[in-house]
């Protein structure tokens, strides 16, 4: 996922797991690998030693085996504990094994009648010390992702809010107002994006109130000139005139409806395209446009009564002249 979360989240976790990683290397290469591992087996050789020699001292006090203890054999820990007991002067086949992964650590350590069973606990984890580095890396890192993705959730919340908002933007243009919060950062970019809608805003309400008036200006010399008109002795001379009069009237009466619709914001309604359409006819009729609407069906649909007034006004007007009904386009 190529998001900014994700993104935040990867870098939080490479630089925590490479400086403690890091770190930790440093730390092995200054002061070298652990001697648990010896300490361990020098302790556990030392207790062999005593048993033994408890048992030549005083047979039969301690109970033995007839094999060594079942279970896993640790190879590695099993051969330095034989170094070890070699170096004290104690050649003995001894193992070390564990029977499950919840039992304790047994030393089966032969004897001449059968097997000394000695439990400890103080044996280090097979292997070498690497592999203790890598577990301790691995819980470094599965905790520096639980804690790198909860700060990159918290970092691109506001973000993912602006996203919302800016999304939310209507056919207008315009969006709702951002609530100003949250780092400063954030807060500047709702300040800076609430400036501008309000500013469109403004301009968007210039603009229309323009249209509006042009509308309405329109309106007084149409009506000179339609008067002027009417004393035009040649009748066809006449009728052009008054036509383009018609056509200019309806031109400012669309920018007013225009206007009105936009500005309005009118939610749809229930709306009987049939009458709607009758309507208009009848109305362009008036207006000595040769419309008829036939075989209109009732119809019933959820729309702005403006909006569809003039669409269907100007279809029916470049269309003229016609029938308007089923049939016809």
């Amino acid at each position: 996922m190529n998001t900014l979360r994700v993104k935040i989240a990867v870098l939080l976790v490479v630089a925590i797991v490479s400086v403690v990683g890091l770190l930790t290397v440093v730390l092995f290469y200054l002061l070298g690998p652990p001697q648990r591992s010896e300490r361990a087996l020098e302790g556990t050789a030392q207790q062999v030693e005593l048993v033994l020699g408890l048992i030549k001292e005083a047979p039969g006090v301690v109970t033995l085996k007839q094999e060594p203890a079942p279970g896993q054999i640790y190879k590695q820990s099993t051969e330095g504990l034989r170094e070890v007991l070699t170096a004290r002067g104690l050649d003995l086949p001894v193992t070390i094994s564990r029977d499950g992964h919840e039992a304790p650590l047994i030393v089966s350590v032969p004897v001449e009648d059968g097997w000394l069973w000695m439990p400890t606990s103080g044996m280090p984890p097979p292997g070498p010390p690497w592999t203790a580095l890598v577990r301790w890396l691995t819980v470094i890192a599965l905790g520096a992702t639980v804690i790198a993705v909860f700060v990159a959730n918290r970092m691109v919340r506001p973000l993912v809010f602006l996203e919302d908002a800016v999304a939310s933007v209507g056919p207008d243009g315009l969006m709702p107002e951002l609530p100003e919060r949250g780092p400063a950062e954030v807060r500047a970019t709702a300040k800076a994006l609430n400036s501008l809608s309000a500013r469109l805003k403004r301009s968007m309400e210039s603009r229309m109130r323009l249209v509006a008036a042009a509308g309405h200006d329109m309106r007084t010399p149409i009506t000179r000139m339609r008067l002027r008109a009417e004393f035009v002795p040649e009748e066809e001379e006449r009728g052009k005139w008054l036509n383009d009069l018609d056509e200019l009237e309806r031109i400012g009466d669309s920018a007013i409806m225009l206007v009105r619709e936009e500005t309005g914001a009118a939610a749809p309604e229930r709306i009987r395209l049939d009458e709607l359409v009758g309507d208009i006819c009848a109305d362009l009729k008036e207006q000595s446009l040769d419309v008829t609407g036939v075989n209109l069906r009732p119809v019933t649909i959820r729309a702005s009564r403006f909006k569809l007034n003039r669409a269907l006004r100007n279809l029916i007007i470049t269309r003229r002249p016609t029938a308007f009904g089923r049939g016809s386009a």
